[in-house]
């Protein structure tokens, strides 16, 4: 059923091109048909559990507004609360630097601006809590376990947030995961792993040196949005080092006890996955299954 919706669906756009091309002598649409043409086995990729996940970091973000007459120093009581799960914790100051003239010579100084939270981590530093003036952030390092894990640890986090902090809404949920792809090639064979790989115009030198790709997305029927990141971490003759960073969120007032948050996390994490497999070959996941 589902490659039969995809054979109409895809038949139908094509129909459609060649019409309009036709009725607007656009050469501009005749290059998308071509397009279309040119990948006929195109489908989603459907995700799975990988073996050896590439993922070095995943958090969960909330971005709130917060309540006016909180002040972060409420948040110090968490420091014996959550000491045995999160024994490290640091103060996490805002500054601005400032500049100036001083007898016609310019000047630039620092200055602190106010506290903005506090930063937990675990003793072996593999998850991280962040109960900021702004809002929560849950982070987890490598080695990753799974997404039900983290959403178990972010909920009761956000829980104890809440109740401390009773932000007045919501303003912003995310998903962020970063990847840290190793493919035994040179940058020249990226297209083996890559999806889409950077691309250097023939007429130019090809000795690509580092590259950073960076798009976003937005799926009009759920109302998500993605950056999408791409970057070179190193580049060596037999080894090729990319950073895969993909950032999945949805701009959206949210009242704090709204039952559809996790539903909605639940969503950018699809999104997430697909993009995850959709930039890969074939080639490129088999090295992380």
């Amino acid at each position: 059923m589902r490659k039969l919706l995809y054979f109409i669906v895809t038949h139908c756009r094509k129909l459609i091109l060649i019409c309009l091309s036709i009725c607007f002598k656009s050469q501009a649409l005749l290059e998308t048909y071509t397009q279309f043409e040119s990948y006929p086995n195109l489908e989603m990729i459907p995700s799975r559990k990988l073996k050896n996940p590439p993922i070095t970091e995943a958090l969960i973000n909330f971005q709130v507004v917060p309540s006016s007459d909180f002040d972060v120093k409420q948040f110090s009581p968490l420091i014996d609360q959550l000491k045995d799960e999160f024994p490290q914790f640091q103060e996490y100051r805002k500054y601005e630097e400032v500049f100036g003239v001083d007898e016609g010579k310019p000047i630039s100084n620092f200055a602190e601006t106010g506290m903005e939270g506090f930063i937990f981590k675990s003793e072996n530093n593999t998850h991280v809590a962040q109960f900021m003036l702004g809002g929560f952030t849950y982070n987890r390092l490598k080695p990753y376990l799974s997404w039900e894990n983290i959403c178990e640890k972010a909920q009761g986090l956000w829980e104890i947030y809440t109740e401390i902090a009773s932000p007045e809404q919501i303003n912003r949920i995310a998903v962020r995961y970063i990847n840290h792809l190793v493919f035994p090639s040179s940058v020249f064979d990226l297209e083996q792993y890559l999806t889409e790989p950077p691309k250097i115009p023939k007429p130019l030198p090809h000795l690509l040196h580092n590259f950073l790709n960076r798009i976003v997305i937005h799926d009009d029927q759920k109302d998500l949005w993605a950056n999408i990141t791409q970057a070179s971490d190193s580049l060596e003759p037999n080894t090729a080092k990319i950073i895969l960073d993909i950032d999945v969120y949805q701009d959206r007032v949210f009242e704090i006890d709204d039952p559809e948050i996790w539903s909605v996390f639940e969503h950018l994490h699809e999104m997430k996955n697909q993009i995850f497999f959709s930039s890969l070959t074939k080639k490129g996941m088999s090295l992380f299954e």
